[in-house]
């Protein structure tokens, strides 16, 4: 029988023998254990399986991991040697194999990647090295992007379980989504009986089922011809059953996500017991992360007070649904204020934090973060005493954040006890969300904090407020982050000292540590300042002294004539508007002569210079239509579309901003493929493009105006789209029909079946939340999960309770 091969790349320095021995052997165990039954061979890659072959070392090992669908990552205290010549870009082999896999998976999807940290050895920290130093520094990239997930270990046997899990869960999952589409092919079948059964023998209390339910297992055990009388729905209630029956040993499974939607959509067709429905839960929860399987309704026909089932399962469960059930509470901000919980509330949460699993722990942190009060402050304190680094800094910003709101000044003095080099963004935005609350004097002790974004907090209050001294602004002139060099500069102008440009660069451009990057190579980071502070040094010249450095001006040097063309827009639009007319072509030209003026005719420079003209003319022109769509009327509407329209240029949101203003109907399509475009050089593969889809989304909706109908016959992205349909209005979105409605929760695109189902848990009544729900899931119909867990909430909660939760997952 044919079995499928799973390849597994296990890339790392040297310095990790025995946990690639430890790897080696759990792959054979999963391969033992399971190969038959899931039908999967996984297959582990490393150097050192690859066969020695002619060519660059390191290259031949590419070959290998370019065949392989998981990319394992390990890191301990070993960067690694140079994979080839001087020259060749990748400072490691493991730096090399983790930029090839992350490049691929951003173009193909594949492969998957997980990374795994062996804590470095007790005294290292002190001194780590230039080894250490780059996985130091690789790890803090890894955290400041967002891109991997990663996991930390100290002890080999901590890896071999963090390993054996991550390959079992991604085996499984892959499994499962083989499956998929043909399980919900299967849920399109006719369910169960026509109507509730009639078959309810007697019911004592010693039975281990209710009435019902032994009915519903005697008469299916009766059924003549069970393969045609048996349907799928009938099959995952029976399951749910065995399911429902918890004894210890044997209750850390829960039904699958096509059951559970199977079981939602023929409930009316079942009496469930209490049993049942918590079952329901528990799988509800289980997979709460995707979204995919009904939860909350369930939640509301549960015994007691809605949350207490949770709370009770979420001390009775293994450690994953722990979490996930911990996550469930936080995600509907209970408060855990039942008398019927178990434990008693700070019990239950202490219970958590507790809890051997860094996950449960992390999930309990959560929750005090977005339901906990001050008077929680002493459960975390143990937390932030652990010499378990990444648990103590999640205790340390849960603390930060429940002292905020009542007591700045304790929530600032766990921020400088605690210097931890990197705060969560969270963490700062609640710190920072009320400067005025905020005293100079704290201010100017953060700016000695090791995290660089507090430190930037703390100086742009400062500078705002002229209370940065002299003295700190020299010594912040030298800061590793170049915004605090900018502030620190801007502060020393204000002052008095004054900066030449060649001054100003040298202390604002520094080139970027060649360490490890993720798919860039070495830069050079501040340019961005540097060129702020030539448009502001050039902004505050005259007119006619501004015109004579733009006359001056070579090829390169652009920055003087958007600072003539900014300030002086009015004065300068004919010239401006002949500039953008013939893409610059006679200014390079002009340009071009002051340069030869200067050093001389030279055939190569000249021909060196003039291949890189269309580069250069493309950027000034994309910065001066900038400038005219953010100081121009509507007189120059015709040029900003002759423009775009010739050079296509990437997306900006002062374009988007303008078409929103001045733009119309026949404007729709220009927006749509302007926010497509991306400039990767400016932005980096991962720059986070919701915010360029939401103003876009604005701008359309404000040109569509009435037209909203017509709107959505026109062809969006699955991104554009998702934001369209957040942007409307409730009222408009009540008014598209539910064919329309149904379309979108039909979409390829999981972002808009999201946005139709959140919007009308938010817009619709619950009678036509309700016709929805049930046109949805009848029929054969491909159907998506993510819709109908929204549905649910809609239809099976209180509208109080479904509309607050769908307002924080839109804006999450």
């Amino acid at each position: 029988m044919y079995r499928k091969i799973v390849k597994v790349f296990l890339g790392s320095p040297g310095d990790l023998i025995p946990e690639r021995q430890a790897a080696s052997r759990i792959v054979q165990e999963i391969n033992r254990n399971h190969a038959d039954f899931w039908n999967v061979q996984v297959e582990l890659v490393g150097w050192e399986d690859t066969v020695s072959r002619f060519g660059r070392a390191q290259a031949v090992i590419n070959q290998d991991l370019d065949q392989c669908e998981y990319f394992v990552g390990v890191m301990w205290q070993r960067w690694g040697s140079p994979p080839g010549d001087e020259n060749h870009p990748y400072t490691s082999g493991f730096e090399e194999e983790f930029r090839r896999s992350l490049e691929r998976r951003v173009k193909t999807g594949a492969p998957e990647i997980s990374l795994l940290f062996k804590a470095p050895e007790e005294g290292r920290m002190q001194d780590p090295g230039k080894e250490l130093t780059k996985v130091l520094e690789f790890k803090k990239a890894v955290i400041a992007d967002h891109i991997v997930l990663f996991q930390e270990f100290r002890e080999t046997h901590e890896f071999e379980a963090k390993f054996r899990a991550l390959v079992s869960d991604y085996v499984q999952k892959g499994i499962v989504a083989e499956r998929k589409t043909e399980e919900q092919t299967e849920a399109g079948g006719t369910g169960g009986a026509d109507g509730e059964r009639d078959i309810t023998p007697s019911d004592p209390g010693d039975r281990l089922f209710g009435g019902d339910a032994i009915g519903f297992v005697s008469d299916l055990i009766l059924r003549a011809n069970p393969i045609e009388n048996v349907s799928a729905a009938d099959l995952a209630r029976f399951r749910l059953l065995g399911l429902a029956i918890s004894r210890s040993g044997n209750d850390s499974g829960t039904l699958g996500v096509h059951d559970a939607n199977l079981i939602f959509k023929y409930r009316n067709s079942f009496k469930l017991t209490p049993a049942e429905i918590s079952a329901l839960l528990v799988a509800g929860a289980a997979n709460i992360t995707h979204q995919n399987a009904p939860l909350w309704g369930w939640v509301f026909r549960a015994e007691g007070n809605p949350g207490d089932e949770i709370a009770w399962q979420a001390v009775m469960r293994d450690n994953t649904l722990k979490a996930s059930l911990i996550n469930c509470l936080t995600k509907a901000r209970n408060s855990l204020g039942s008398e019927d919980i178990p434990l008693g509330r700070d019990r239950l949460i202490a219970h958590w934090l507790e809890n051997d699993s860094d996950e449960v722990k992390k999930a309990a942190l959560s929750y005090l973060e977005e339901c906990g009060t001050p008077a929680d402050f002493p459960l975390l304190e143990p937390l932030m005493a652990s010499t378990h680094s990444t648990i103590s800094e999640y205790a340390v910003s849960a603390g930060i954040i429940l002292c905020a709101d009542n007591d700045i000044e304790q929530a600032l003095d766990l921020l400088e006890q605690h210097q931890a080099s990197s705060i969560p963004s969270r963490v700062l935005k609640v710190l920072f969300a009320h400067p005025s609350r905020l005293r100079s004097d704290r201010l100017t002790s953060l700016v000695g904090h090791r995290s660089t974004e507090v430190r930037a907090g703390a100086i742009k209050i400062l500078v705002a407020r002229d209370n940065l001294s002299e003295e700190a602004a020299s010594v912040l002139l030298d800061d590793q982050n170049p915004e605090v060099r900018f502030l620190a500069l801007r502060t020393l102008q204000k002052k008095g000292r004054t900066f030449k440009a060649d001054e100003a660069r040298k202390a604002l451009v520094r080139e970027k540590n060649k360490g490890p990057g993720l798919l860039m190579g070495p830069t050079r980071e501040g340019e961005e300042f540097f060129k702020k502070f030539l448009r502001e040094h050039y902004l505050a010249m005259a007119e006619e002294a501004l015109t004579e450095v733009v006359d001056r001006s070579e090829v390169y040097e652009f920055d003087a004539a958007y600072a003539l063309y900014e300030r002086f827009y009015k004065e300068q639009f004919v010239e401006l508007a002949r500039n953008l007319n013939d893409a610059f072509v006679a200014e390079f030209s002009r340009r071009l002569n002051n340069l030869t003026s200067r050093v001389g005719p030279s055939t190569e420079l000249i021909s060196q210079i003039e291949g890189l003209s269309e580069y250069v003319r493309k950027a000034a022109c994309e910065e001066v239509l900038e400038i005219v769509c953010r100081r121009g009327d509507d007189s120059a509407i015709d040029l900003v579309r002759r423009v775009l329209d010739r050079d296509e240029p990437p997306v900006s949101r002062k374009i988007i901003a303008y078409f929103q203003r001045y733009g119309d109907w026949e404007d729709l399509r220009r927006v749509s493929a302007l926010v497509e475009r991306r400039n990767y050089a400016r932005t980096g593969f991962f720059y986070d493009t919701t915010g360029d889809y939401k103003a876009a989304a604005n701008a359309i909706l404000r040109l569509a105006k009435s037209r909203i109908a017509d709107l959505f016959t026109q062809t969006f992205s699955a991104s554009l789209l998702a934001q369209l349909i957040y942007g409307l209005t409730k009222t408009q979105f009540a008014e598209l029909s539910d064919l329309t409605i149904l379309s979108f929760m039909s979409h390829e695109g999981d972002a808009v079946r999201k946005a139709a189902a959140l919007k009308s848990v938010l817009s619709l009544s619950k009678t036509r939340c309700r016709k929805l729900l049930t046109t949805y899931t009848e029929g054969d119909q491909y159907r998506y999960y993510n819709v109908i867990h929204w549905l649910d909430v809609a239809v099976n909660t209180p509208t109080s309770f479904g509309r607050s939760m769908a307002v924080r997952e839109t804006i999450s």
